[in-house]
């Protein structure tokens, strides 16, 4: 995908992660915490649209 695609879906994936780490309970101190919740639901969101787009 394109580098503003890409933009997008870890954008969006950040918003997820850190809304679906908070419906789970799970909280990580900081902004450390903050950074690695984004990138975890980013990077699941960006492994999904690849999936998606094969």
């Amino acid at each position: 995908m394109g580098f503003i695609m890409n933009l997008v879906l870890g954008l969006f994936g950040g918003v997820l992660g850190g809304w679906l780490f908070d419906q789970l309970g799970i909280t990580w101190g900081g902004t450390l915490g903050q950074l690695g919740t984004a990138i975890v639901g980013a990077v699941a969101i960006l492994w999904i649209a690849s999936l998606i787009k094969k």
